[in-house]
């Protein structure tokens, strides 16, 4: 539990918003691990649960969302990627 007490932050994955951005961008364009791992990994990202407030911003057809939640306390964060129809990863 999240307290305000001094919290030994080598408990805790954390990262910052430009790692994650990093990250994906890496993943979607193959560059993370060989093309076969990383299209695993987009697809097990496609079907996490909670990706409903991201892909709430893209309600069109064909557009693919997959993404990420964090959750350290009380703070919440989503990180994920946006595809659209026959445009690049």
């Amino acid at each position: 539990m999240f307290t305000s007490e001094k919290t030994d932050l080598q408990l805790f994955s954390v990262t910052s918003a430009s790692d994650l951005r990093s990250i994906l961008e890496r993943l979607w364009t193959n560059q993370l691990a060989t093309p076969e791992l990383c299209s695993w990994m987009r697809a097990v990202l496609g079907q996490q649960l909670f990706r409903h407030r991201l892909a709430s911003g893209f309600d069109y057809d064909g557009v693919e969302v997959a993404g990420k939640t964090g959750t350290w306390g009380p703070y919440r964060h989503e990180a994920g990627a946006v595809t659209h129809p026959g445009e690049l990863r």
